[in-house]
């Protein structure tokens, strides 16, 4: 006794669905491919019902194969692509471009430190500035804040 099994347009939906549940579950995408596959067969199907078996499973590994690269060319890629040598999140110096303070000390000209937030910092000037006076980070060379008085007023608090 010989056991048939025919694929029907019901099976292809299922497994399109199926493999979206197990997408769900964390495959960073790359199944979404094979789910678009399985239904775009069942879809064949349903408009060719005369399609055999052998071409429906290669129409199948190959739209999955297409749509996995496809999925992985124009969208993951461009999703997490970034250019990650502009970044400033671990650079402390160029966050600080652009603060506008008070200055916590008198700064003579040339190079001295002061703290700002929670760090002693090297600063360098080429203007002498008055303790609560406007300064500006307009820059930095290595760990060394480039400063400048400003003429924003610093509003302190009572």
């Amino acid at each position: 006794m010989e056991a048939t099994f025919t694929i029907e347009t019901w099976h292809w939906f299922v497994l399109s669905f199926v493999i979206l549940g197990i997408e769900c579950i964390g495959f960073n995408g790359f199944l979404l491919g094979s789910s678009t596959a399985a239904a775009i067969s069942g879809v064949l199907l349903t408009i060719f019902p005369e399609f055999a078996k052998p071409q429906q499973l290669i129409v199948f590994s190959l739209n999955s194969i297409l749509f996995t690269y496809l999925y992985w060319k124009y969208w993951y890629c461009r999703k997490y692509k970034e250019d990650k040598s502009n970044s400033d999140l671990n650079n402390r110096a160029a966050q600080l471009v652009g603060t506008i303070m008070a200055a916590p000390v008198d700064i003579p000209i040339g190079v001295s430190r002061i703290q700002i937030g929670d760090t002693m910092w090297k600063i360098s000037t080429t203007a002498s500035i008055a303790k609560q006076q406007s300064i500006k980070v307009y820059g930095y060379d290595g760990l060394t804040l480039l400063i400048e008085p400003s003429d924003i007023e610093i509003i302190t608090k009572c």
